[in-house]
């Protein structure tokens, strides 16, 4: 068409990378007050694909109390929240909305069991041995982690090794119902 509009930056601002200059959306928390125009930040990040998120910032600046009203805010909706908290710093939030707060350390009794398996989903359709196929597909992650690299050989070793370590405590391919089985513990 060769049709040209002359824009001053501040209008032109606006459409980039933007459609609107609003920060909102229908769903989600709030997060704060548009300072250019005191519109409400609203946004729903798990509505993502990927909702993974980082928060920088210098010290003093806040962070701790934005991520703990956001994870506030983020319960409302019922939305599972782990915390790694090296320096206790989410304690009293956790035993204040009742959460579950497990002190992992060398002296602490409470360990995270990499051979536990999940509970099944309610509304998902599972069929036999999918949270056991699940359970070795991530403790050889886990082992390679820790391991280094493993030739295919030692692989398929360690695969059979862990199958054989559920099937100790009747866990296998064709039950692995966990109601009333003692699950296996890494030491």
């Amino acid at each position: 068409l060769n049709v040209t509009q002359k824009l001053n930056s501040e209008p032109l601002a606006s459409v980039f990378p933007f459609v609107s200059f609003d920060l909102t959306s229908d769903r989600g928390i709030l997060y704060g007050i548009n300072r250019h125009n005191s519109s409400l930040v609203l946004f729903d990040r798990f509505s993502l694909e990927n909702y993974n998120s980082v928060t920088i910032a210098t010290s003093g600046s806040g962070k701790s109390f934005a991520i703990k009203l956001e994870i506030l805010r983020t319960l409302m909706f019922d939305t599972e929240v782990i915390v790694i908290d090296p320096e206790n710093e989410y304690k009293n939030l956790v035993n204040t909305v009742g959460g579950s707060y497990l002190n992992v350390s060398i002296n602490s009794t409470q360990r995270i069991n990499p051979f536990d398996l999940p509970l099944p989903f309610k509304d998902y359709e599972s069929h036999p041995g999918d949270l056991l196929r699940g359970a070795v597909i991530n403790l050889i992650g886990l082992f390679k982690l820790m391991l280094g690299t493993l030739s295919p050989t030692e692989e398929a070793l360690l695969e059979k090794a862990i199958v054989t370590t559920y099937s100790l405590k009747g866990i296998t391919f064709e039950d692995d119902d966990i109601i009333g089985k003692e699950i296996p513990v890494m030491p």
